[in-house]
């Protein structure tokens, strides 16, 4: 599954983006790309961004302690 995410990724990056359509998507895209690996140590400020693309509130205690 993770060739094909990073295929449409790259695609999609390699156009300009002009709309709040493709920033979604490639958060979206990106998320699905983070759930795959194993281990997400690192990551924590790109998976924030990544979830709230598609949730209104972030009330997760991940979340909030990266607000914080």
């Amino acid at each position: 599954m993770a060739p094909d995410i990073l295929s449409k990724l790259d695609t999609e990056l390699q156009q300009e983006i002009t709309s709040e359509r493709q920033i979604v998507y490639i958060l979206v895209e990106t998320r699905k790309l983070l759930e795959d690996l194993p281990e997400t140590d690192g990551f924590e400020t790109l998976d924030f961004y990544c979830n709230w693309a598609v949730h209104r509130q972030m009330d997760r205690a991940s979340a909030k302690a990266l607000v914080r």
